[in-house]
């Protein structure tokens, strides 16, 4: 039997699962670093709102760069949301690719076990012809004797 015809494609989907795994890595390091820059902007805008203003002009200020510091932590919040979906995405990936290489891997194992099974058919049948051979020759030994 000849050797497995797909081993290139499961080197593929080897391939393709490790591809995956950086992916997901790749992503999670991501979705980390946009948590960690929520986290960051947050505890700023804390330390804004506990600040003591003495006149109105320093309160006014105050104010407008504490709503900007707001919008930058929604927009943050925004990205570490879209982050968490692409690795999401990247998880779905990854197990599709693990499923692909392990249907790969299936059928090679499927095709090495018929390999090994027609190598055993071949090994008895052939080591039936030699036995029923020297049946045989034993046989015609025995009637050459009695005659």
């Amino acid at each position: 039997m000849a050797l497995f015809k797909f081993a290139g494609v499961l080197r593929a989907r080897v391939a393709q699962e490790n591809a995956a795994k950086a992916e997901v890595a790749r992503s999670r390091f991501t979705a980390n670093a946009a948590m960690a820059e929520v986290h960051r902007q947050s505890a700023t805008l804390d330390q804004a709102e506990k600040a003591d203003y003495s006149t109105a002009n320093a309160l006014a200020v105050a104010m407008a760069t504490r709503q900007a510091m707001a919008a930058e932590l929604a927009f943050a919040v925004g990205q570490a949301e879209e982050a968490e979906v692409i690795v999401e995405n990247r998880k779905a990936d990854l197990a599709a690719a693990a499923r692909q290489r392990k249907a790969m891997e299936k059928l090679a194992e499927r095709h090495a076990v018929t390999r090994r099974h027609r190598a055993e058919v071949a090994e008895r049948a052939e080591v039936d012809d030699i036995t029923n051979a020297r049946y045989t020759q034993s046989q015609r030994n025995q009637r050459k004797d009695r005659h």
